[in-house]
This record gives C-alpha cells, structure tokens and sequence, in this order.
C-alpha cells in the first residue's frame, strides 16, 4: 500500500487506485498523463534547485511540493531518479535534509533511498561539528 490516500487527481478528474475501479478505456489516458505530470515534475524540481539561490524559502516549498507530490501518485522511479542523480557533495544542506525527511516515510518503496541516506548522513558528519551533525540528523537515522 502506497503512503498515500487510495485516489489521487490529475487534471480535475479523481482516478481510484483500485484495480476493480479503473475504466480501462481510460487506462492509456492516464498512464500518458501520470508520465507528463513526471516529466513536469522532474523538470519543476530542477527549476526549484536553480531558483535556490534567489528564492530559497520558495525552492524549498516547491521541492517539497513536487516530491510530495510525486511520492502521494506512486512515481518512485523518477524520485529514485531524482535521489540517484542527487551530487551530495555539492548540494546545499537544506536541500539535502528535505529530501531525506520527505523520502522517509517511502523508503520500502523507493530502491535509491539506502544509497542516498547513506551519501546524506556521511556528508553531513564530514562537514559539520559532530554535536550539530547529530542534532541534524536527530530522529533520522
């Protein structure tokens, strides 16, 4: 079971996750519209990185409504993308702890979380006092 409600929305029309309940004639539509939504997505989380340095309480918001998102429809592959593609060393700590607390809860479903959290962890204990690494990562790990 998903970490999300059972029925989700895309362009105004509610879609059931049920299997019983899915029109099939409708099924092509839909899994063209999850894919465009994914490719949008993917492309807004790369916006939001790259406004980071202009509006990052904004960026933030929108790499946490994006993930959110993605993670509330079942796309983990492009939120394994997105972790997988994730340069640790080179990306700001708040980003890194968002993404981590935002992936926690699908972590049985997403198969790039253990590399990620790993990367994440180890990162912020080689570049932080220890005693701030640990209040950082309080609740975590």
């Amino acid at each position: 079971m998903a970490p999300c409600a059972d029925i989700f929305q895309t362009k105004g029309r509610k879609h059931s996750m049920d299997p019983d309940e899915i029109d099939t004639k409708d099924f092509s539509e839909l899994i063209d519209t999850l894919q465009k939504e994914s490719d949008e997505a993917e492309a807004d989380i790369r916006r939001g990185l790259q406004e980071l340095s202009v509006d990052s309480e904004k960026a933030l918001d929108d790499l946490f409504s994006t993930v959110d998102a993605l993670l509330c429809t079942g796309q983990y592959a492009t939120v394994d993308q997105l972790l997988t593609k994730t340069d640790v060393q080179n990306t700001p700590l708040q980003i890194l702890l968002t993404l981590l607390i935002l992936t926690i809860p699908a972590r049985r479903y997403l198969q790039a979380f253990a590399a990620f959290k790993t990367q994440t962890v180890d990162h912020i204990y080689a570049t932080q006092q220890p005693q701030r690494a640990a209040r950082l990562l309080h609740g975590l790990v």
